[in-house]
């Protein structure tokens, strides 16, 4: 009988501390869940911001481009009355 209320007591004892370890555990788990989800909400938006900046300067360049490009053609102009370019096929 003593033996048995023992065996008992050190179940009652090891389902607490099971019970105690798993409720930790799962708070733990939450926090680290939240924690991800903030850090990847922060990631995109950075990226967002980057990703809108590059486009913006490559829009400016393209632009840049075009008028670098249409200047040249004026000159031609100057010499020929429809100035054509090479292309990667005709030269």
């Amino acid at each position: 009988m003593q033996i048995q209320r023992i065996t008992f007591n050190m179940y009652k004892k090891v389902l607490l501390l099971a019970s105690l370890s798993s409720i930790l555990l799962s708070q733990n788990m939450q926090n680290f869940k939240k924690e991800q989800i903030r850090n990847y909400k922060s990631q995109t938006t950075k990226f967002e911001t980057y990703k809108k900046n590059q486009d913006s300067e490559f829009n400016l360049y393209v632009k840049e481009q075009e008028k670098v490009y249409n200047k040249y053609k004026k000159e031609l102009m100057l010499f020929w009355e429809e100035p054509k370019l090479s292309t990667p096929k005709n030269w």
